[in-house]
């Protein structure tokens, strides 16, 4: 790339206030506020597992949204929030004027909250919305952090500086043309650790593990069966 600020579009599934993105907003901000130029349009509320879903029954609206709070330091970033799912988040982002014209170099989805591997990558809205921007020719990141064991304690800047730093090293390929040509997602998942923990990076595939479901009916009332899913991951 020349000299000129990396144009990044962040999105998610868990919402424009859910920690995973302001870590990674704050870390782009605060670590390079002469590197990166930042625009975020992200759903209003959370809306996971909406897999590659669009909204076609209501009016979508989009509105200019403050992050918060303030001692983030990221209350200047341009944001949006969007009445639709993380693909009606990006759709609006890339194909319609509330950006003015802008466009990004690099499209980038979360940081989710729980990993996306196997066949999460099919139900999940992190990585629908990474899969959205390919379609128009966008390079894209799905983020996503392991959400760890019960009362764990999340490590969300550890993920940021992690992702910040495969995005500087994508960046520095000066690929970005050609990655964009063969409309390819690409899917990192950060363990739930400490920075000193951190063993490095490894280049795999996508697992295949895949859901057992299945659901039990909880309420027999002749009018309308009432039905829970237990899931259990093979």
């Amino acid at each position: 790339m020349d000299n000129r600020k990396i144009k990044i579009l962040i999105s998610n599934d868990d919402g424009i206030s859910a920690p995973g993105v302001l870590a990674l907003i704050k870390y782009l901000h605060t670590r390079g506020e002469n590197k990166y130029d930042l625009r975020v349009v992200c759903p209003a509320v959370q809306q996971s597992s909406k897999s590659h879903s669009i909204t076609v029954d209501k009016y979508l609206w989009a509105e200019t949204f403050t992050l918060h709070p303030k001692e983030l330091g990221i209350e200047k970033v341009k944001c949006y929030h969007v009445n639709g799912t993380p693909v009606d988040s990006v759709k609006i982002a890339l194909q319609s004027d509330i950006l003015e014209g802008w466009k990004p170099d690099l499209v980038l989805s979360g940081i989710n909250l729980g990993v996306n591997t196997g066949l999460n990558v099919c139900y999940s809205g992190t990585c629908g919305a990474a899969r959205e921007a390919t379609i128009y020719k966008y390079p894209a990141i799905a983020l996503s952090m392991d959400s760890g064991y019960a009362g764990q304690s999340l490590n969300w800047e550890t993920a940021a500086e992690y992702a910040v730093q495969a995005i500087d090293n994508l960046i520095d390929l000066n690929q970005f043309q050609q990655w964009a040509t063969l409309r390819v997602m690409i899917n990192i998942n950060f363990p739930n650790v400490e920075k000193s923990k951190i063993r490095g990076w490894k280049l795999t595939k996508q697992g295949e593990g895949i859901f057992k479901d299945y659901y039990k009916v909880v309420n027999e009332a002749p009018e309308n069966k009432d039905l829970v899913s237990n899931v259990n991951i093979i």
